[in-house]
């Protein structure tokens, strides 16, 4: 998925006031101004991204990339994008909705399982949960689960087998990428027409 920036017709309008030097560098400045602005808004979602979600995982923080503007395309644009795995994931925190799961169920972890600093289970968890003589898979008063066998009280939920997630939209990528396209474009254009014509 991805943001794309691209030339209005106010660049036609202040190719009026340029000399013929001047207008000749328009496309490179354009296409180097273009791309400058989509890094800036990589870099904007980088920060977005761990302000507006809870501990992401460095691999969800390097889901920005950039396509750059080319000077011979018409019109000229460039896009800062979300790579496609982060993406399938990331969507929810974008659009809100329903996440139903891949299999059987979505695995959550329960209150008292220990999680990485992300929040997470880390990979393999559940393997190694299932391989514990003191767990089982089951149902447990309509509850689907992985469970602790206690020796003084009730089977301990480890693991909830939901047959849904439901989600709330809490990052804002297109917002973040429009308000940095509007707010660095020209600022942007003006240095790159200033190393243009050094």
């Amino acid at each position: 998925m991805s943001f794309a920036l691209g030339v209005r017709a106010d660049i036609k309008e202040a190719e009026r006031y340029l000399t013929r030097v001047e207008r000749r560098q328009v496309p490179f400045a354009t296409a180097l101004a273009l791309t400058r602005t989509a890094q800036d808004a990589q870099r904007a979602e980088t920060r977005n991204v761990r302000k507006q979600l809870d501990n992401p995982v460095v691999y969800t923080q390097r889901a920005f990339g950039v396509i750059p503007a080319k000077k011979r395309d018409m019109p000229m644009r460039s896009s800062v994008f979300i790579k496609d795995r982060q993406y399938e994931y990331l969507k929810y925190q974008i659009d809100g909705g329903q996440r139903l799961p891949k299999r059987r169920a979505i695995p959550v972890p329960g209150r008292e399982l220990k999680t990485n600093k992300y929040g997470n289970m880390p990979r393999g968890k559940i393997q190694r949960l299932l391989a514990r003589p003191d767990t089982f898979s089951g149902v447990v008063n309509g509850v689907p689960g992985i469970y602790q066998r206690m020796r003084r009280r009730g089977p301990k939920l480890l693991v909830l087998y939901a047959s849904q997630a439901n989600y709330q939209r809490r990052f804002y990528f297109y917002r973040t990428a429009e308000m940095v396209g509007r707010n660095r474009f020209a600022k942007n254009f003006d240095d790159a027409m200033k190393q243009a014509l050094k």
